[in-house]
């Protein structure tokens, strides 16, 4: 490949295939690609949109959150796609002085993005007006980054995958009230649909799977969320076999169900951006298509607002350009043509990367969308720091390419751990503490009480050190619980949920729905670099309690520690 500038790539690559479509509802004459939302996804500017919809429609939807929790805690873990929890309401949009009535409005999110005072959203412009089409488009998405404080990571992100040949969605930046309340930068973030399909493959009518904790190894497939309804899996299962036969040549097995040049070209954009939490990281957040013009796999990236930042994407320790914990990714690293396949690809990459362009985009985006982020922040301090991160990341991130091109380093071969849950231990507190001693100084001299921990049958002593609580963000309040091991190490119990329910007496479970429950670990023992070590089931038992700060705060919990089930 040419050593073209980035730059030169973003606007070549955000054009699409040339290939004529048929776009539902309009005139007979097809309609170029790039022409269908070319101005809604102009990176260069930001959109405005104003929502209004019935008060208590928006309640609903901004409070509705999937619920990962029971669904993996469940017996059929892992055998069907998770169900959404969302529901569609109507609402006036009105999208840079163009107003559109009717319109279907939902939340969206899996787990991370989810919030009740900034939702991710999704427009759906045919829903209740038949054949209704907006530029050409059916819908938009718009990602809340709630991962991401810079703001900037998703359209900075799919702008490099496009710019490296990877097939993805473009990117804009919308300014988004809801009722008049000001939301802020959101990511406005091309769907993956058959409008998409058809710029980025010429052609938008093949079968499509939206991969959530899904991969290419028995009791894994159940995930795969068919999109069309088709209820063909036989490419998906073609790959699953051929991975599960350890063929003498994989890649010559490979060939005829997956487009093994483009999965590498695309596993190996995961790596230079950081994508963790994509489907060779965390078989997560991906999109397979079975391409019409020889019915074969492509990959595309999704949920990518966790990118571009650390010297370490991958975890402490790990590979810094390259992950492998999915069976296919892993496959191919530990095949000879297929690691060469990947580390060519990366140095190809290198031909096309600078990293002073992209710290310049990084400056780019920021002095566009600085004047739209309204009161995301209680100051700006946060999103300034993290856009600092983006850039040096990028500014240094052909370096550590460079170092692991003359080193390919060894990868595990242990690969994504079963992420089903079983009961692995138990959690017993009891604490009185103050309502609001959450986030002030000397946070760990607060509170009384006492701390119990089981873990596969063994009980190990704990000290109690504190409880702190208080609300973190509005509406949503935060309770902590520390206790320290033998060990030196700390032990905390992690509970979020709304102040309504928090601030109150009563029972209140830990079901991911009232109580959203984590076991924390410090292994250091200097309350600095917590880990999450299991998800907690269970109840909260809170006698006395009130939203005035400095309040008395009474309370006792019996948590069940989830962990991973031995498969």
């Amino acid at each position: 490949m040419p050593a073209f500038a980035l730059s030169l790539l973003f606007s070549l690559a955000c054009t699409g295939t040339s290939v004529p479509i048929e776009v539902p509802g309009d005139s007979d004459e097809p309609v170029e690609p790039a022409v269908l939302g070319e101005e809604i996804y102009d990176s260069s500017r930001v959109l405005e949109i104003d929502i209004e919809m019935d008060a208590d429609d928006w309640g609903l939807i901004r409070n509705q959150k999937r619920n990962l929790y029971q669904e993996l805690t469940e017996e059929t873990c892992l055998q069907q796609p998770f169900d959404s929890p969302y529901s569609w309401v109507s609402a006036t949009v009105e999208i840079d002085g163009e107003v559109l009535e009717n319109v279907a409005v939902r939340k969206k999110g899996l787990l991370g993005s989810v919030t009740p005072d900034r939702p991710s959203l999704k427009f759906r412009f045919d829903k209740y007006e038949e054949d209704r089409l907006f530029h050409g488009l059916t819908r938009l998405t718009f990602n809340n980054g709630r991962q991401d404080l810079s703001r900037l990571k998703s359209c900075m992100g799919y702008e490099i995958y496009a710019a490296l040949g990877v097939e993805s969605s473009r990117c804009s930046f919308a300014h988004i009230t809801v009722n008049g309340e000001d939301l802020g930068v959101y990511s406005n973030v091309e769907p993956i649909k058959s409008e998409m399909l058809a710029r980025t493959f010429g052609d938008g009518s093949g079968d499509l799977y939206e991969g959530t904790l899904s991969d290419f190894r028995t009791d894994w497939t159940g995930t795969f969320d068919d999109k069309e309804g088709s209820g063909d899996f036989s490419e998906i299962m073609a790959v699953t076999e051929v991975l599960e036969s350890d063929p003498d040549d994989l890649i010559e097995a490979l060939e005829p169900h997956l487009d093994v040049d483009q999965f590498i070209r695309t596993w190996a954009a995961d790596g230079i951006v950081g994508h963790w939490d994509s489907y060779a990281g965390n078989t997560n957040n991906f999109y397979v298509y079975v391409d019409p013009s020889d019915g074969r796999l492509r990959f595309m990236p999704w949920g990518i607002d966790a990118i571009l930042t650390g010297d370490e994407p991958f975890g402490v320790a790990q590979p810094r350009t390259v992950v492998a914990n999915s069976a296919l990714s892993q496959a191919l690293y530990a095949d000879d043509e297929g690691r060469a396949l990947y580390w060519a690809t990366m140095e190809e990459f290198l031909e096309v990367w600078s990293g002073e362009e992209l710290a310049d985009r990084v400056d780019e985006m920021q002095d566009l969308i600085k004047p739209y982020l309204a009161d995301e922040y209680d100051n700006k301090s946060d999103w300034r720091a993290e856009g600092k991160r983006v850039r040096e990341f990028v500014e240094l991130r052909e370096l550590a390419v460079l170092d692991e091109l003359d080193d390919p380093p060894a990868m595990s071969t242990e690969g994504r751990a079963w992420p089903c849950l079983g009961e692995v231990g138990s959690v017993e507190v009891t604490f009185e503490s103050t309502w609001g001693s959450y986030g002030r100084e000397n946070t760990w001299a607060y509170g009384s009480g006492t701390f119990a921990y089981n873990y596969a049958g063994v009980d190990y002593p704990v000290t109690f050190t504190s409880a702190v609580l208080g609300e973190y963000e509005t509406g949503n309040s935060v309770l902590l619980v520390t206790g320290q091991l033998e060990t030196g190490a700390n032990i905390a119990v992690y509970a979020v949920g709304t102040t309504e329910d928090m601030a109150s007496v009563g029972t209140k479970a830990a079901d991911w729905d009232t109580l959203t429950a984590y076991l924390l670990y410090d292994a250091d023992g200097d309350y600095q670099n917590w880990a999450t070590a299991a998800y907690l089931g269970g109840e909260v038992e809170v006698s006395e309690a009130s939203e005035e700060i400095g309040s008395a705060y009474v309370a006792s919990g019996e948590m069940i520690v989830w962990g991973a089930e031995e498969r």
